[in-house]
């Protein structure tokens, strides 16, 4: 859960660089999640979603979402990692992003969608704890403090993949970031 606060010009948002004054409770090693974002999770929006959670094996090649399919579960990963992979033509597929112990999948659930728009692929098998799409969609519904920090982390990934492709497109002459030379991300939020 976020704490009440004003959340205007939040930048470049990674789970391990959350102000302190962002999260009601910190995630330490008391929390009985490895995953980064259930570990920021306070007790009111952690127990939306613990009753559903369940703890699974993710073997290497494990398909978590397969592109224009619907999700089935959302997956927060606790140990290992998967890739995003985004399919063009035939043989012309490229990894976009990469969800470890920081994050999630199924970030459109939290969008409002349910179709995968790309793959993902355990690319290093681990462990994952996962809730099916119901129970997760009625915990964003009651909670909306749950639903702003999963949109912060959606954010976080859009930006993540934002580089991703820039680091895998050639230089040509031009320049990569904005005519102002910035590049820095900001969101602005209406205080809740």
């Amino acid at each position: 859960m976020v704490a009440d606060r004003d959340t205007a010009a939040l930048a470049h948002f990674s789970p391990d660089d959350i102000p302190a004054a962002t999260v009601a409770v910190p995630h330490s090693a008391n929390s009985p999640y490895r995953n980064r974002l259930l570990g920021l999770l306070d007790q009111q929006d952690g127990s939306l979603l613990s009753p559903d959670l369940e703890h699974v094996e993710l073997a290497l090649s494990d398909r978590l979402e397969q592109q224009g399919r619907p999700i089935n579960f959302v997956y927060f990963i606790e140990e290992g990692f998967g890739s995003i992979i985004a399919k063009m033509a035939p043989g012309r597929d490229a990894e976009a992003g990469i969800l470890g112990h920081k994050g999630m999948t199924g970030t459109v659930v939290v969008l409002g969608d349910n179709l995968a728009p790309h793959d993902c692929v355990v690319q290093l098998a681990g462990e994952a704890m996962r809730i099916p799409i119901a129970p997760f969609h009625e915990a964003l519904e009651q909670s909306p403090t749950l639903r702003l920090f999963l949109l912060r982390f959606v954010q976080f990934l859009m930006v993540q993949t934002s580089y991703t492709a820039l680091t895998r497109t050639p230089a040509r002459g031009s320049k990569a970031v904005s005519p102002d030379g910035c590049c820095c991300v900001r969101i602005a939020l209406a205080p809740s």
